[in-house]
């Protein structure tokens, strides 16, 4: 699954309908062979084993997501079902507080095809417990582990909606990504650490300067090129160029 993007594609509900715009996850939870889930009935819920502390939290952050989706906003996050639910929250007690919860669901993803068939999630456990996001030192262990193939590295997250070299953020979790190279413009209309980025939009990154001549945009840290569509991210160890989808460029400042 290049990007870990293949499952958030999936409209959460239908937005043409004005009795849906605010639904609970709970009317979508349907897995065969068992009654749709109603977290009316927490009955239901724990004895499917979740917990009863996590049937107004998983009811909150799906709710929240749908409210996401009928202000307009694509998310492509996908109807959870039961296994889905048990793996968020086993993920969401152990790194609730290191992670948001839009990375949160794109491990589930990732886990749940896993187990679809039955292929083990060595890579993804060891990206957790090294944290190789969270500072250089845990960076250079991760990377150096890897290097002596005591572990394996995972996939780099988004690859295929944020488009970059095999150097730029290889381990980095996708809201840290899609904070450093999503316009200012769109990121401040959207709650990434819930619902990410817009799934339709391709980000191409680059790590040499174009034949483009930049200047300098006020109050951001992104630099406008002569074409209106190019920008220059600076940091404290690379410096990187985004080319940013035509749509909506005039809005780009």
């Amino acid at each position: 699954m290049s990007g870990h993007a293949s499952r958030v594609t999936m409209d959460l509900t239908n937005m043409t309908d004005s009795k849906q715009l605010n639904p609970s996850f709970s009317k979508l939870l349907i897995k065969p062979n068992r009654p749709s889930i109603d977290t009316e009935n927490v009955n239901i819920l724990t004895s499917n084993d979740i917990l009863p502390n996590y049937v107004s939290i998983l009811t909150e952050i799906w709710d929240n997501i749908f409210l996401e989706k009928s202000r307009g906003m694509r998310t492509g996050i996908v109807n959870p079902e039961y296994e889905d639910l048990l793996i968020f929250q086993s993920l969401h007690q152990q790194y609730g507080m290191i992670l948001p919860i839009y990375d949160l669901l794109l491990l589930v993803d990732v886990f749940r095809k896993r187990s679809v068939i039955g292929s083990a999630t060595d890579e993804y456990e060891n990206w957790l417990k090294y944290m190789p996001w969270v500072n250089p030192k845990k960076l250079s262990a991760y990377e150096r582990d890897i290097q002596s193939r005591k572990v394996l590295p995972i996939m780099p997250w988004l690859d295929s909606t944020f488009v970059r070299p095999k150097d730029c953020h290889p381990f980095s979790p996708p809201t840290q990504i899609i904070k450093t190279f999503l316009p200012l413009e769109r990121a401040s209309s959207r709650k990434i650490n819930l619902v990410g980025s817009d799934p339709e939009e391709i980000y191409y990154i680059f790590s040499q300067k174009s034949d483009v001549r930049l200047h300098a945009s006020i109050n951001q840290p992104f630099i406008r090129s002569a074409n209106g569509n190019t920008y220059r991210i600076l940091s404290s160890v690379n410096e990187w160029y985004v080319t940013v989808p035509s749509t909506g460029i005039s809005n780009i400042t």
